[in-house]
């Protein structure tokens, strides 16, 4: 684990030294004992020189590695089930959230079987839930980071404001289930995370005139009536289930200005692996008993409506 940036600061600032002696102190505490990380190796050299080795607050944008004693607050915006899972031949439950704290958004995964049960009983989407003594670790799917909480962590939620309507009546909910899909016309406004892109196939070829989809030509109006459309195949997840989702042209290409980057591999890179939310607005259609989504519009939320 790399030392952080903020702890090497703060030794240089309490004792004079520069970054350089510092490193070299801690390599020769390694030397010294092996079975120390160069961090743990950090946080010894700050505890001898007066540094408290606990920075008391961190924001998501500032957790780009692996982090130990991490304090955060950040809203849920996605609560998901509590899941059973065998863990060194002990049943647990686990749950997974996803927090904002308005400088990026990060997974959570909670271990500790307490906790899991107060988040599962008192929190709900939309709350905010303060955290303290987490650490981070790369996701082995993603290789992102995902905020931990095991038995030494605490946590406070802090209910929302309930939002009205102006009869003073509370307002019905604005998005859609997955689990409520049908297949038919209507169409549905579901807030989802992208969870997966397929790449295999980015676009897709048509005849204007027959609409049929052709590789190299069509076999009625052959190749001077084709069209290049973009199609985007991924899996959206809402917090309680699944769906496959297809973005075509319009939409494909609104979900592809969302990346920051240029080139369109490193587009659906960035679109695969980020947890991006977004607002689909969809109909539904069943193809060999499954149903899948045929997404219309595409918009990443706006949480100040």
């Amino acid at each position: 684990m790399e030392i952080e940036s903020w702890l090497l600061d703060a030794i240089s600032e309490k004792t004079g030294w520069d970054r350089r002696q510092i490193e070299d102190k801690v390599k020769k505490r390694v030397e010294e004992f092996p079975s120390l990380t160069e961090d743990a190796a950090a946080r010894m050299l700050a505890t001898e020189s007066g540094v408290v080795p606990i920075r008391r607050k961190y924001e998501i944008k500032d957790l780009k590695q692996e982090t130990n004693h991490v304090n955060i607050i950040g809203k849920i915006r996605r609560k998901f089930q509590v899941r059973e899972i065998n863990l060194k031949g002990t049943k647990s439950n686990i749950m997974n959230l996803v927090i904002d704290d308005g400088t990026g958004i990060m997974p959570v995964v909670v271990w500790d079987s307490k906790k899991v049960e107060v988040l599962d009983k008192e929190a709900s989407e939309g709350d905010e839930l303060h955290v303290v003594n987490a650490y981070t670790k790369n996701s082995r799917l993603t290789g992102n980071q995902e905020l931990h909480l095991g038995t030494g962590s605490a946590i406070r939620v802090t209910k929302s404001a309930a939002v009205k309507t102006e009869s003073g009546a509370p307002q019905a909910r604005a998005f859609d289930r997955i689990s409520d899909v049908v297949e038919g016309q209507k169409l549905y406004r579901i807030r989802c995370f992208l969870m997966r892109i397929f790449t295999n196939t980015t676009f897709i070829v048509r005849c204007t005139i027959c609409k049929k989809k052709v590789i190299d030509a069509c076999d009625v109006h052959g190749d001077k009536a084709l069209s290049k459309i973009l199609y985007i195949s991924a899996i959206v997840d809402d917090g309680l289930s699944s769906i496959k989702a297809t973005f075509f042209d319009r939409a494909a290409q609104k979900l592809l200005d969302f990346s920051r980057f240029k080139d369109m591999g490193d587009k659906l890179n960035d679109l695969s692996f980020s947890m991006y939310e977004l607002d689909v607005t969809a109909a539904a259609n069943k193809f060999n008993d499954n149903l899948s989504l045929n997404v219309r519009d595409v918009a990443l939320p706006d949480y100040a409506i």
